[in-house]
């Protein structure tokens, strides 16, 4: 079986992904626009074959097949995460508490990027593969048809996470393994940056046997 491996470029020209940066109010990020740009040209692929996981890639599989399970019975579009509330001691706030944090938080975003490089979002996605190569084995399970390149489009923000993910491949949504993989994107956590958030349109992804 062959290993997971990032391929070149995407086939066919004019086809490539492009990536739109979110502007502020009043300024445009040529920059940041670029950025995404280069990190959306590659393919990934994720085949079944069985893969050794690690704890943490299992809990994560488990998870988006999970989600991906209730989804289809809900007959829903997308996935919905549920939060998680952290319990903690309750007491009062020490004077100079809350400013000093804020503070730390200005010094520490000083000293952040500001944009992702291609090479950072791309080491965060093959961190994900064999997660999401156990969502294409349990979407062959259920059903062999669906394969092919699925597309994606998704919004990273500041604070290394994913604000918004969707499938664009008609022949992938609502299908098993759109909503796995999409539950696996929004726990993705990449690299802080003190840029704008930005959205990389048309990922792909190559789902192989």
């Amino acid at each position: 079986a062959s290993k997971t491996a990032a391929a070149g470029p995407g086939e066919g020209k004019g086809q490539g992904p492009d990536v739109h940066a979110e502007k502020e109010p009043g300024k445009a990020n040529k920059e940041q626009a670029t950025a995404g740009s280069e990190a959306s040209e590659d393919t990934l692929v994720v085949k079944k074959t069985a893969v050794k996981t690690s704890t943490n890639e299992s809990k994560t599989a488990s998870t988006g097949a999970r989600q991906a399970e209730r989804q289809q019975k809900q007959g829903r579009k997308g996935i919905r995460t549920r939060g998680k509330k952290v319990s903690g001691k309750k007491g009062k706030k020490k004077s100079g508490e809350s400013s000093s944090k804020k503070v730390a938080k200005a010094e520490s975003s000083q000293n952040l990027p500001e944009r992702l490089e291609k090479s950072q979002i791309k080491a965060v996605m093959v961190k994900h593969i064999s997660a999401m190569k156990q969502c294409v084995k349990l979407q062959y399970e259920r059903d062999p048809s669906v394969g092919g390149v699925m597309k994606l489009n998704f919004t990273i923000t500041g604070s290394g996470r994913i604000s918004n993910v969707s499938v664009t491949t008609a022949q992938h949504k609502g299908s098993f393994v759109a909503h796995c993989i999409t539950a696996i994107f929004k726990k993705m956590v990449f690299p802080r940056f003190s840029g704008p958030p930005f959205t990389v349109r048309g990922f792909s992804l190559k789902l192989g046997r």
